[in-house]
């Protein structure tokens, strides 16, 4: 493989994105101070919604956007991880999705 590349079964499983931000932030210890190009994927907000605490609590009333608040909570953590390293300002930052929740509004 190219240099750079490396790929392993534990890097598609789903897990909270807190457990997300562990190896990506080992990562960017250890790889930060060069160019780099990361990719991260949280995998909430999916059903089943179950957002962590202090999240499910507070969104009880609509568990989709506790888990669009506890993903937000933790890119937070990720851009916090930049900074420490002292390179967020010299970071893009480009946020995706892969695509949204009709949530029975239109009809499904």
């Amino acid at each position: 493989m190219t240099k750079g590349i490396r790929y392993s079964a534990h890097m598609f499983r789903e897990r909270a994105a807190e457990l997300t931000n562990e190896p990506a932030g080992k990562w960017l210890r250890e790889n930060g101070h060069e160019k780099f190009f990361m990719w991260v994927h949280y995998f909430d907000p999916h059903a089943t919604y179950l957002p962590p605490e202090p999240f499910r609590t507070e969104y009880a009333h609509n568990l989709y956007d506790g888990e669009i608040a506890y993903a937000d909570s933790q890119t937070g953590v990720l851009l916090q991880q930049l900074e420490e390293l002292g390179v967020r300002h010299n970071t893009l930052v480009i946020y995706t999705s892969d695509h949204g929740e009709g949530l029975g509004e239109h009809g499904e």
